[in-house]
Formats: C-alpha cells, sequence, structure tokens
C-alpha cells in the first residue's frame, strides 16, 4: 500500500458519507462540522515464525497499514457501516525483485504483434521500506525549519556534520556508495556577499549569501561530485527568501574550487 486517495463507506441500506483524508484537510483549515475523515498509519510488518527461520523473500519485509475513520476532533467516526470502498495506489511490494530480466525477451504479449523481443535496459530498482517511527521521525520534523545560520561552520564543525545528517534523510537506507558520498563531506561555510541581482529588469544589485561546501573527491571513485554540488545548489537556493539570492561555490580538498554556480534567487516567499 504506498497511498489513499479516497475511502467510501456503505451501510446495509445506502451508501455512506465520503470520506476525505484528514491531514491535507487539516492543514488546509478544510475541516467543518459534521465531516468525515479517514486517517491511516504504518507499522513495521512482524515476520511469521516461518520467515524468522527461513528469512523473507527478498530481505524486504514491508510494513502493515492501517485505517482509522474520524471525525473533524479526530475522534473515532460513529457510523454502522457494511463495507468500505475506495481508490489506493498500490505496489507489487518486492515482487519485481524476482523477475528474471536479461533473457532474449524480458516480457511476453498476450496479442500477436510483429515485435521479435522487449528487453529491460535496466532491472527494476529495489522496494525502500517505509519510515514507521523512531527518531527519523524528529529528524524529518526538524528539517521543516532550515537557516543558514546553522550553516556556519563552527569551530567543532557541527555545520557539516548537520548537513550530512540533513542528506541522509533522503538517502536509501543501506545504500553504502550513496552513504560515502554525504560522509565526504568536509566543511561547509556562509558569508554575505554583494552581487548582481539575477532578475530580469534594471541593473540592480543586492546582498546574497555564499555557501561554500568542502569536500574529499576520494568517494567520488569512478564518479564527479558536480552532480552532487548542482542538488546542494538548487536546495539552498529554495531555503533563501524570495528577495535575496545563494550562490553556491563547491571546494575539493585536494583541487580547490571545482566550481562556482551563478547567483540564484531565492525560492522561499517571504511571509
Amino acid at each position: 500500500m504506498f497511498d489513499i486517495s479516497e475511502v467510501e463507506g456503505y451501510d446495509h441500506d445506502r451508501r455512506a458519507p465520503q470520506f476525505s483524508p484528514f491531514l491535507p484537510n487539516a492543514s488546509a483549515g478544510g475541516i467543518g462540522p459534521g465531516s468525515a475523515y479517514f486517517s491511516f498509519h504504518r507499522e513495521a510488518r512482524v515476520l511469521s515464525s516461518v520467515e524468522r527461520k527461513n528469512g523473507v523473500r527478498t530481505g524486504y519485509a514491508g510494513s502493515e497499514c492501517y485505517l482509522s475513520l474520524v471525525d473533524r476532533d479526530f475522534a473515532p467516526f460513529h457510523v454502522s457501516l457494511a463495507q468500505l470502498g475506495g481508490s489506493a495506489w498500490v505496489t507489487n511490494r518486492d515482487l519485481p525483485m524476482v523477475m528474471p530480466v536479461g533473457r532474449t525477451s524480458d516480457f511476453t504479449l498476450l496479442d500477436s504483434v510483429p515485435i521479435g523481443s522487449i528487453r529491460c535496459l535496466r532491472g527494476p530498482t529495489k522496494p525502500i521500506a517505509a519510515v514507521t517511527g523512531g527518531a527519523i521521525n524528529w529528524r524529518l520534523i526538524s528539517h521543516l525549519s532550515i537557516n543558514f545560520l546553522a550553516l556556519d561552520d563552527l569551530a567543532d564543525g557541527g555545520a557539516v556534520v548537520a548537513l550530512r545528517e540533513l542528506l541522509n534523510l533522503y538517502a536509501e537506507r543501506g545504500d553504502g556508495a550513496y552513504r560515502g558520498q554525504v560522509d565526504s563531506l568536509q566543511g561547509v561555510s556562509t558569508k554575505q556577499v554583494v552581487r548582481r541581482v539575477p532578475h530580469d529588469g534594471p541593473i540592480i544589485f543586492g546582498r546574497g549569501v555564499e555557501i561554500s561546501v568542502k569536500l574529499d573527491e576520494a568517494a567520488f571513485a569512478g564518479a564527479s561530485p558536480f552532480m552532487l554540488g548542482m542538488v546542494l545548489e538548487h536546495f539552498f537556493a529554495r531555503h533563501v527568501a524570495l528577495n535575496t539570492y545563494s550562490e553556491t561555490v563547491l571546494h575539493s580538498v585536494s583541487h580547490g574550487e571545482i566550481y562556482r554556480w551563478p547567483a540564484r534567487i531565492g525560492d522561499k516567499p517571504l511571509i
């Protein structure tokens, strides 16, 4: 179960009101009296005795989803229902991992068509377990309030540690190559700069923030750190106010400055 988009309840005589997602409506202020909503949460799936003895099929255990029907106060919705229906986004869980690829033809058509073979250029990606709780939830919440004061590197190197933890939130758990690239970050610092503001119209100059990121290229064997720098450059711009800009500079421990991106106007609106 990837996501649930809508839920409908049915009683013995007529169809009950349609249930809407609770959290999107709550954040948008769309909750009204007498409204019906649904909420669902995940829990890590408990392995069966056979799975604990022999192991799971592909190393992916999955999770269990639980649906709750609530009212506008997030209290249980009291109504007599015979059954539930709805629409959901679902996946094949770990079945694509056991699909054989690389043969003469990876797929078979039901109809007769003039096609010799259909092959996968690349096999399916492995599934990623859902976040079901623990300390990572608090790290995700703290991610909602980001400012560049925390990226100003101090003597204890706390800023680069914070940036590593932030990037690891997006890392595929267990991917050693990605974590190695994140751990290659050696330092990050910011300073105020004055540049030409990158926008259409008359030429004006304004103050912005320059963000310098230093990394060790040894962790990018066979690859370039430029892509990581480009991702960070876009990421930093998303957290700069609309009337200012960021300028990202990528440095290597062994080769010095790798690339300096042009000033990018901020994407975060002013409140």
